[in-house]
């Protein structure tokens, strides 16, 4: 009887603890406004007490936010969106009430106040107080653009030049990024790309597989103008791209289906969710299917002329943790599996690329901060280009195979400061890239010429330092310095068979930056910068050659880096609802690596990758954004461009990819039902390569994306584009034209 009273009175008081656990458990609820009294959706809401945050959320599409579990006392409530002012305030919570309610209205934020960049200077800044220039595509806006995938959306930033065509549509060698008219087109970029701050441009052929990175899993496009090799090192020469994914603070599961014409299907899976303690995880899928267009004018179609159809299978995870306040850790992995078969009869590009990322951030409190992160990526591509014998028959004249192995380590240490010595930061990385392309030479179907084998290895290793100096402030004068070390070795050009000797080749290279920036007047400052940057020729470029029926490019393991010296200088202003900036650029860049004539060798013709020229890029860019309302968001850029050739045989040519005059405008609206994204865009004509004889058409683009959200969960949209159905020359080499007038429609659920 004794052990059954005992069983009982422990029963009781657990009920009774748990009651009174119940009674303290208090929700901390309410709805985020803007200035018009609409409901602000995705809103961040912070909850924290005297020893640190205790709870956080997110407003959902009505404003709405609930943080459960909530002890009695006192707490400060921070609440943050994008376009809208910080807003803080104190709230009691009373064991007495069940819940209690916060509402919350937010004003509108200056243009000044409202991005955060990394790229610009290795750690988190302002980009109103940056002395470089930058843009940045937020999350927002990315997901309702009628983009399919990340370089759509810099097609409307300025400065920034990419391949004709979006990356799902194009062969997925090609895609490519340059800035303010260093040559975009024939051969390697001139822009990185980075995601997280860890490459994304192939280590072999220097191509950027855009859609290793879907729309749906990034948080902010970060855009750096100006050569940035005294932080990031080759391929910089020009500008930096970083995407920045997205780290859910709340369970967020998100299926879009979308169809239309040329019997395109696209489908999106994202689910992420908080793990508490400041972890998460997120998962993402996508699929894409098309029959494709065909690239040819209907007037000039022949039998042998196909449709372009791709297919294109990409899936993304990655995990979130802090095992205590001063620890974050990560884990991403992804694989992105990418087919375009047509154009041609028998011609496909395979490709497929695994990647795997990890890295810890360690706060080391009045020490500053150190970020160590390693990445790995295996890339094959499998490629069939063809020769068309005539209107009704082609073979597969040139197969072949490239793998690569793609090896980063990275450590950044970043320590600010109160003085005038506002912050310190040091670096170094490590990277290094093996990779082989085997391919055979076919005169005829089954007429085998040859076999080619080219192969070597790439390791580079890079220090830098840089100090930010703010004498006061409304002034900053950021210095910098890199020094890189590349090492080409194991080098192998065979035929054959019969392997050609390559003498391994090693260079150093020192790239500074200075910049300084000044306040002048309320929100209107001065800008001006001078950096040195260059481009280590790839692997392809180095050891890979190339050869069909009546065409050889050769490799050239003696190439030299390409080397950069430009400036910049600039006006900034924002005010209130707008903001805009006017930048002038000069840079001269030698050593330029491009296709130079050989002549005819054993009846074909025959180029070699080679230092061609020196090149002069020079221009100004005009950048203006206007906000009306709290819903609508105005924006136009114009971008002058003069680059031409200075030195050598091709003097006066025009430098690659790089058009005359581009002109963009967007308009894009949201509230918590409705969604509409409107653009345009210019490019005045250009030529895909230095030589000036692969022309590409001028043209102008309009495309439009519409939603309507119906119900709790559910949003249809429809999406145009190239709505009035331009007909342009996008690849010159082709010629081939780019996407026609495409119209589809879909609908999102979010659960």
């Amino acid at each position: 009887m004794k052990t059954t009273s005992g069983r009982t009175a422990v029963i009781a008081l657990w009920v009774l603890a748990a009651g009174v656990a119940r009674a303290e458990a208090v929700s901390v609820v309410g709805t985020i406004t803007d200035p018009t009294g609409g409901a602000v959706s995705g809103a961040r809401i912070e909850l924290a007490g005297p020893s640190g945050p205790v709870a956080s959320g997110t407003t959902d599409a009505g404003g709405r936010f609930r943080l459960e579990g909530v002890a009695p006392g006192g707490y400060r409530l921070r609440v943050t969106a994008p376009g809208f002012e910080a807003a803080e305030r104190d709230v009691t919570v009373d064991a007495a009430s069940p819940s209690l309610t916060a509402d919350v209205g937010l004003r509108l934020a200056a243009f000044a106040q409202q991005v955060d960049v990394v790229a610009a200077a290795g750690y988190v800044r302002n980009a109103a107080e940056l002395p470089v220039s930058a843009s940045v595509v937020s999350r927002e806006v990315a997901l309702v653009a009628p983009a399919r995938s990340v370089d759509g959306l810099l097609r409307q930033v300025a400065s920034v030049q990419l391949q004709g065509d979006d990356a799902d549509a194009v062969h997925p060698l090609v895609p490519s990024m340059a800035m303010r008219g260093l040559g975009v087109g024939d051969t390697a970029d001139r822009g990185l790309v980075l995601v997280d701050g860890l490459p994304l441009n192939s280590g072999f052929f220097g191509n950027v597989a855009w859609n290793r990175v879907p729309k749906e899993t990034i948080e902010r496009v970060e855009v750096v103008r100006g050569a940035s090799s005294s932080l990031f090192g080759s391929f910089a020469m020009g500008g930096v791209v970083d995407v920045i994914t997205h780290v859910p603070t709340q369970r967020e599961t998100v299926a879009e289906v979308q169809y239309g014409e040329y019997d395109r299907l696209q489908a999106n899976l994202y689910h992420g969710a908080s793990l508490g303690q400041g972890g998460s995880y997120s998962l993402n899928a996508d699929l894409v299917d098309t029959d494709g267009y065909y690239v040819v004018p209907e007037d000039e179609r022949r039998p042998v002329d196909e449709p372009q159809a791709g297919r294109l299978a990409n899936v993304q995870g990655r995990i979130d943790g802090r095992p205590s306040d001063s620890v974050h850790a990560f884990l991403r992995a992804g694989y992105n599996d990418q087919a375009r078969h047509g154009g041609y009869q028998n011609q496909r590009a395979d490709t497929d690329v695994f990647d795997v990322a990890t890295g810890v951030g360690l706060d080391l409190r009045s020490s500053g901060r150190l970020d160590l992160r390693l990445m790995y990526a295996r890339e094959n591509f499998d490629v069939r280009n063809v020769r068309v014998v005539d209107d009704t028959t082609a073979f597969v004249a040139n197969p072949h195979i490239t793998e690569s192995n793609d090896w980063v380590l990275s450590a950044l240490w970043s320590k600010p400061s109160t003085g005038v010595l506002a912050n310190v930061t040091a670096g170094a990385d490590l990277r290094r890239i093996d990779g082989s392309d085997e391919q055979d030479v076919l005169n005829a179907p089954g007429e085998l010429d040859g076999h080619i084998r080219g192969a070597g290895v790439q390791t580079s290793a890079g220090i830098f330092g840089q100090i930010s100096l703010r004498p006061s402030s409304r002034s900053e004068i950021l210095a910098g310095v890199r020094v890189d070390r590349f090492d080409n070795s194991d080098g192998e050009i065979a035929r054959d068979g019969v392997a050609r000797s390559v003498a391994g080749r090693d260079f150093t290279t020192a790239s500074p930056r200075v910049a300084a920036r000044g306040e002048i007047a309320r929100g209107v400052s001065l800008r001006g910068a001078f950096f040195g940057g260059f481009r280590a020729p790839t692997l392809a470029e180095l050891y890979r050659s190339f050869e069909s029926p009546s065409f050889r490019g050769l490799s050239n393991p003696d190439l030299q880096e390409e080397r950069l010296w430009g400036g910049d200088v600039g006006v900034e202003i924002a005010r209130g609802r707008y903001a805009a900036q006017v930048n002038g650029f000069y840079n001269r860049l030698r050593n330029f690596v491009g296709s130079a004539e050989v002549g005819d060798v054993d009846e074909k013709y025959t180029v070699q990758a080679s230092n061609v020229a020196a090149v002069r890029s020079r221009g100004f860019e005009v950048m203006g954004s206007l906000r009306v309302g709290s819903h609508l968001t105005i924006d136009a850029n114009y971008t002058f461009t003069d680059a031409v050739v200075v030195e050598g045989e091709l003097t006066g040519n025009v430098v690659e990819g790089a058009p005359r005059h581009a002109v963009s405008a967007s308009l894009v609206f949201l509230d918590s039902r409705n969604a509409f994204s409107l653009r345009s865009r210019y490019l005045s004509a250009s030529f895909q390569d230095i030589s000036n004889e692969a022309p590409q058409d001028a043209r102008f683009i309009v495309d439009a994306r519409l939603e309507r959200r119906v119900g709790r969960s559910l949003t249809l949209f429809v999406v145009g584009e190239n709505l009035f159905d331009e007909e342009y020359v996008a690849d010159g080499f082709g010629p081939t034209l780019g996407a026609p007038r495409q119209i589809s429609g879909g609908l999102r659920a979010s659960f």
